[in-house]
């Protein structure tokens, strides 16, 4: 199953957020993802900033059922 415009978007953001320490809120306006439909752009918007905002309570359920630390985890798994 492809993956939509805005997961696609979005799982881009996240991934130049970490790797680059980019800020979230700089790419999200980015003519990159403001091409993206109204109602893509903003389940982008809500997919990222809810993921950097739930991040901890994400990392502290996943960490007990990953057989290795999460900071050996490849970013694309995470």
């Amino acid at each position: 199953m492809p993956l939509s415009p805005a997961r696609a978007a979005a799982f881009d953001i996240l991934l130049r957020v970490e790797r680059e320490s980019s800020y979230a809120s700089e790419l999200l306006h980015a003519d990159t993802y403001n091409r993206l439909s109204a109602q893509d752009h903003a389940l982008t918007m809500e997919l990222v900033m809810g993921v950097l905002r739930w991040r901890s309570r994400l990392d502290a359920e996943i960490a007990p059922a990953s057989s290795q630390p999460l900071s050996k985890l490849d970013l694309e798994i995470l």
